[in-house]
């Protein structure tokens, strides 16, 4: 009977064992990203140098962007965020955008401040500035070194509420010895966080797909840059041609000589349609885009610092326009109709 007894007691403890580690693991491993939620929660203004880039399928997709960010965390209603107290958090991002195919590079340098936004396009020597509705980095290329957990206001909320936290070890990023923390989360999306093992900061992520992964490493992390009002709302440099995104309202009459089609190439068109009192461009294949009036034949796309410039003969009629992309080539279409609005 006794010898009964303890093979019982000997299986239940050895199916127990198992789950036991497996619940000392879990716990270990909460209690790294729970340590990376507070310190990076305690950060109010962040330096680091970044890398971007894809592998797998999507690398044929995305750019590789090398640079260096400055942030800060914004201020905060106590409602957020279910009040308009919050604020969009101050960036400034330097750096270089290589396209996927590894022929084109481009230099960019983007800020954001409140809901001002500025560029600083230093191959031609020119600076745009304006109020944006959404305040945000107009240069998509640019977004990409940003880890916009160091200031959010709940950093890893949704890396301690996922469904597997596993713990894979120990990795060097950037010169900083990190725990590697793989993640599921509730959504079905996975992620593997590198967090270092002295100061819990995050020091580098890759978001994972069937497709590839990105990957995001951080080097040169400083809590305590040296930051003034000028790394967000950068001066134009002496020189510089200086244009700021002034909207101006308009009236629908004033509109209608802009409308007709304007041959890019060979193989493409863009037209300017007028509906309903607004300004449509559509390219060939692509959807219509509403461009907005800024004044002296001028228009720029809604929500952004791409321009379309059309322009005049001698004796006013306008032949061709011209579309000038942030850090890119301008692209001259001339005009092919003349369709009258109605």
């Amino acid at each position: 009977m006794c010898a009964r007894k303890q093979s019982v007691l000997l299986a239940v403890f050895g199916l127990a064992a198992p789950c036991l580690a497996w619940a000392q693991e879990k716990s270990d491993v909460m209690e790294i990203i729970q340590k990376a939620d507070a310190a990076t929660k305690a950060v109010q203004a962040v330096s680091y140098r970044a890398e971007f880039r894809a592998e797998g399928e999507l690398a044929s997709k995305m750019p590789r962007v090398t640079g260096e960010v400055f942030a800060r965390r914004p201020v905060t209603s106590k409602l957020w965020p279910f009040s308009m107290g919050y604020k969009a958090p101050p960036y400034r991002l330097r750096g270089t955008a290589t396209a996927p195919a590894g022929e084109a590079t481009v230099q960019f340098d983007c800020a954001v401040s409140g809901k001002k936004t500025f560029v600083l396009d230093h191959d031609r020597r020119k600076c745009l500035s304006g109020k944006m509705p959404v305040a945000d980095i107009p240069y998509a290329a640019a977004t990409r070194l940003r880890m916009i957990e160091y200031v959010h206001p709940t950093p890893f909320s949704d890396e301690l509420n996922s469904k597997v936290a596993r713990h894979e070890g120990v990795k060097d990023v950037g010169g900083v010895s990190c725990d590697v923390v793989y993640v599921l989360y509730r959504t079905g999306s996975d992620s593997r966080w590198y967090f270092g093992r002295e100061d819990h900061l995050p020091r580098g992520v890759e978001r994972l797909s069937p497709r590839g992964k990105t990957v995001l490493l951080l080097s040169d992390v400083n809590t305590a840059p040296e930051m003034t009002e000028e790394t967000f709302e950068p001066q134009c440099p002496e020189g510089y041609a200086e244009h700021r995104r002034t909207l101006k309202p308009y009236d629908s009459e004033d509109l209608k000589e802009y409308v007709g089609v304007y041959r890019i190439n060979d193989a493409e068109m863009r037209e300017v349609v007028l509906k309903n009192g607004r300004l449509f461009t559509q390219r060939t294949g692509h959807n219509p885009l509403q461009i907005l009036w800024a004044g002296n034949d001028t228009f720029y796309y809604a929500d952004s610092f791409v321009s379309l410039k059309f322009y005049r003969d001698d004796d006013g009629k306008i032949t061709h326009q011209v579309l000038d992309r942030l850090y890119g080539d301008e692209e001259k279409a001339v005009r092919t109709e003349y369709v009258t609005a109605p």
